[in-house]
């Protein structure tokens, strides 16, 4: 007999990090795609991070995620990113032709097999970039307002942009960084800076674990990933 799996979204709480039992829960991810079409490895878990769209309209917005829906996968993980206005104006999955694997984490935790993963679309305002693409931004008093809420410890952190000093080309978050130092994460994945695309970053935490941060941005670039980033947990 199959055994029950364990699939839900969570209210943020504080909770024991750990992973799944046998380990060898295969996770694929990627961002920054704005509507080019990807390779979509075999994985449980598929996370885009936010860009899926080059425009941010409805349909398109629809049609990127059904499309992910469509594959093999037990859930795709959306967190929107700067060009996905559509999901500003419908916050929630239910408001697009999505499949029940697709699951729109913005400010929101989802369990699996005992992993705890936690998306948040916000990235700070930057000079010069078009209105339209400015979904999911403010100032940094409105992001550390925002990431508050994140869970204390968690086993992958899901954003769009990069906290300040890490894969970011010095545009990242402020009010990230802060927040990320005060928890204990074992995977951040996130995007938004298109040339650090592809890169990993190390960093030992207060409780001496190592948090592992990666840049899946797909286009753009001279270290541009054309594939998605898969790892284990």
């Amino acid at each position: 007999m199959e055994t029950a799996v364990v699939e839900k979204e969570l209210k943020p709480q504080a909770r024991q990090i750990g992973s799944a039992k046998d380990g060898k829960v295969r996770i694929a991810a990627i961002a920054d795609t704005h509507g080019q079409e990807f390779f979509r490895p075999p994985a449980e878990i598929f996370i885009h991070a936010g860009d899926m769209t080059a425009w941010g309209d409805w349909a398109e917005t629809a049609a990127v995620g059904r499309g992910l829906g469509q594959e093999l996968y037990r859930a795709v993980l959306l967190v929107p990113g700067n060009h996905d206005n559509a999901f500003e104006d419908y916050p929630t999955a239910e408001a697009f032709p999505f499949l029940p694997n697709t699951h729109l984490l913005i400010d929101k935790a989802w369990e699996y097999r005992g992993l705890l993963f936690y998306g948040s679309p916000w990235t700070p305002f930057f000079e010069g970039l078009n209105p339209r693409w400015s979904a999911f931004m403010g100032t940094e008093e409105d992001l550390r307002r925002r990431f508050l809420n994140m869970p204390q410890e968690m086993d992958v952190l899901i954003t769009h942009g990069p906290p300040k000093g890490i894969l970011d080309n010095d545009i990242g978050s402020v009010a990230l960084r802060e927040a990320i130092e005060k928890r204990l994460i074992r995977r951040h994945v996130f995007g938004h800076l298109h040339e650090r695309g592809g890169e990993s970053h190390l960093c030992q935490q207060a409780d001496g674990s190592i948090r592992k941060s990666y840049n899946v941005a797909a286009t753009g670039g001279k270290r541009s990933v054309c594939l998605p980033l898969e790892f284990k947990m």
